[in-house]
């Protein structure tokens, strides 16, 4: 979808924001447009609109006028020099007795770096904030100086456990920008080639779930199921996590189709399903997990999060059966929905995804034998002809995917060319903090970090 940006006075543009999210809508993105202008590209049920504010002076928040979902972003172009019309809003924590808690940015194991100030009295933990940008890697500028062919290249790069949704979103923006129709093999391969990443994702979160609860043996049976995903993925593309294969205009590479075999999956889920059997008959495993980290209603209405921690918080959107795109126009995995918001809903949440996926993946292997070879892709010449003839376009292309932690949005135009990502974890860092301060105690930090699974390098892009 291509949209023209609406130009709005400075000073009212967060309340024109606000006004465009009535009713329902999402904010997917807040951040400089090709020309330089801030801009919000907000997505309500009658289609996404552009709102650029064009005029000088300060501008007026979006958090302000009750868009708190805009509070990262706005942070964000503060660094960059937008002056805003009001001082962003400042949570403190103090009273007697309660102290902060330092975590990171250099922690144990191969955790991200990220710095965390946990406020406690005692055990418990009465708030927290977070800081980010200890390993900044501009790749929203490498995409842009790479072009649209090549720049999918760091698009694979954001995150590592969503490579394919990143490039199918980035793909499938430069082909509405470019006016670029894939073939439908190439489009077919896309959708199993997501759902496969989406296993090997959520059974490693798996894993790390069962190891933040001390049992190792659990979390050892996920990852050696991961690594066989891994395996499988290379036999299929000739890269355990699937880089690149999808391109711009189809595909890069064409799988063998011989390597994803019913018996590979069902396989796999048959002892999946008996680990996971293990997993709800421990106490200890679920004790912990109930309660920990829920999100609070106010903060889920507000942020509406996305992935599997929206839906175990209620919120059933879902990119591949609210938005459906290419290998989901004729159906998407089941969904899976839970209300409790706490580490054991996401865990409920991301169970079921892995079901789904097997199922979905094995009702098209029949398809994915019959693909036709050597028509992967649109040519180049087709391509670079889109890029022509679109150059100096004012609209804004949006492609999304449904990663495995939730909707991933890219905005690009072929005049620059620019480009903006949106991650899911993007989203979903805003409720990580009330969840945290919500009735827990120190110990159950690790838990709920697991249980969100979201990535540090999708806020130091």
């Amino acid at each position: 979808m291509a949209v023209k940006p609406m130009a709005v006075r400075s000073a009212g543009f967060g309340e024109t924001v606000a006004e465009a999210l009535a009713g329902g809508g999402r904010l997917l993105a807040l951040c400089r447009l090709p020309g330089g202008e801030v801009g919000a590209v907000c997505d309500p049920p009658a289609g996404v609109r552009v709102v650029a504010a064009t005029t000088g002076g300060p501008l007026g928040r979006p958090s302000a006028s009750g868009v708190v979902a805009a509070l990262h972003d706005e942070a964000r172009l503060a660094s960059d020099g937008v002056e805003w019309s009001t001082p962003a809003p400042e949570v403190r924590v103090h009273g007697a007795g309660v102290f902060t808690f330092p975590l990171g940015p250099v922690r144990a194991d191969v955790a991200e770096s990220a710095a965390w100030r946990l406020f406690v009295m005692g055990d418990e933990v009465l708030g927290l904030h977070m800081d980010f940008g200890y390993k900044p890697r501009g790749m929203e500028q490498m995409m842009e100086e790479a072009g649209a062919e090549a720049g999918i290249l760091a698009a694979e790069r954001v995150t590592g456990t969503s490579v394919v949704a990143h490039a199918i979103a980035y793909a499938q923006a430069w082909e509405t920008a470019l006016g670029l129709v894939p073939p439908a093999p190439a489009v077919a391969w896309r959708g199993m080639l997501a759902e496969l990443e989406r296993l090997h994702s959520h059974l490693g979160d798996l894993a790390a779930l069962a190891a933040s609860t001390g049992l190792p043996v659990a979390a050892a049976e996920l990852l050696l199921l991961k690594e066989q995903m891994l395996r499988l993925n290379q036999d299929l593309t000739g890269h355990r996590y699937l880089r690149g294969v999808v391109g711009v205009g189809g595909l890069r590479r064409q799988p063998d189709a011989r390597a994803l075999t019913a018996a590979r999956l069902t396989g796999m889920l048959a002892t999946y399903r008996a680990v996971i059997s293990e997993l709800d008959g421990s106490t200890s495993f679920l004790d912990r997990l109930h309660g920990a980290g829920r999100i609070p209603p106010a903060w889920v209405e507000a942020i509406q999060p996305v992935g599997p921690v929206g839906r175990a918080a209620g919120l059933p959107y879902d990119v591949r059966t609210d938005r459906p795109y290419g290998p989901y126009l004729d159906g998407a995995p089941a969904p899976a929905l839970e209300a409790d918001a706490d580490a054991w809903a996401r865990y409920r949440i991301r169970v079921a995804e892995v079901e789904a996926s097997v199922a979905w993946l094995l009702a098209r292997l029949p398809q994915s034998r019959a693909l036709p070879q050597g028509a992967e892709r649109c040519s180049l010449a087709d391509l670079r002809r889109g890029a022509a003839q679109n150059a100096g376009e004012p609209a804004v292309a949006l492609g999304r995917a449904e990663g495995p932690r939730g909707e991933v949005c890219y905005l690009v135009s072929p005049d620059g060319p620019w480009v903006r990502v949106r991650p899911a974890s993007a989203v979903n860092w805003a409720v990580l903090p009330p969840a945290v301060a919500e009735n827990n105690v120190l110990q159950d930090q690790p838990i709920i970090d697991a249980s969100f699974g979201l990535s540090v390098a999708a806020m130091d892009r």
